[in-house]
């Protein structure tokens, strides 16, 4: 039976797109190279804040990536949640989940600060935060996740992981728990479908049925 959930963050809980693309941008033009549209961002975040900016800068901006990273980290510390918001649905079923018991947690590439940060800020209920830190692997690798399961008290067999990109279904795989794709996410229910996922919510309010046990997974 499932009694705990790890939802990833970014695409999948909130919209940060908006967010994630300025401070992205804001690092690029201080730095002088092009910037990016939101569409094209999108399909560059997942990985945490360095990928993201390695992807974002040309070739030969390469060099500049630490400066880009501490570019990015300065103006998303003030700015984080200027038009990041839940999509329509996710606040009332993560309230549902929580009130019926579920143990929940957020784990994110993001990094700790941003990632406490949002959570704290629109979910309340939930109840651990694990982000990107130093020396700390990123998803896919299950260390996050395992951190998280840790904090909750959380058997691997009740626990349940929600997230939007290939990256989320293999986190879930490494860590050995059933996975939930978010179609609703960055990424979409053909590309979740094309990589390999075998439950698709097609809205937020439908984990409350999948997760119940209405469904199996």
């Amino acid at each position: 039976m499932i009694r705990y959930v790890l939802f990833d963050l970014d695409g999948t809980l909130l919209d940060t797109i908006g967010d994630l693309t300025e401070a992205t941008n804001y690092a690029l033009r201080t730095l002088g190279y092009p910037e990016h549209s939101e569409d094209a961002v999108r399909g560059m975040v997942g990985d945490g804040m360095t990928k993201l900016l390695e992807r974002a800068l040309p070739r030969e901006g390469k060099r500049d990536l630490d400066r880009a990273v501490a570019l990015f980290s300065g103006w998303y510390r003030e700015h984080a949640a200027d038009r990041t918001a839940p999509y329509d649905g996710i606040p009332e079923t993560v309230r549902e989940l929580s009130a019926r018991g579920f143990g929940l947690a957020v784990v994110s590439n993001k990094p700790q600060f941003a990632a406490t940060m949002l959570a704290r800020r629109f979910f309340p209920s939930i109840d651990v935060c694990v982000g990107a830190e130093p020396g700390r692997s990123a998803k896919p690798a299950p260390d996050t996740c395992n951190l998280a399961m840790l904090a909750l008290g959380a058997p691997r067999e009740e626990c349940v992981y929600v997230g939007d990109s290939d990256t989320d279904l293999m986190t879930a795989k490494n860590v050995g728990i059933p996975c939930i794709g978010a179609a609703w996410g960055y990424r979409g229910k053909d590309f979740l479908q094309a990589h390999g996922a075998k439950t698709i919510a097609d809205a937020p309010t439908d984990l409350i049925d999948l997760i119940g046990g209405t469904y199996a997974l």
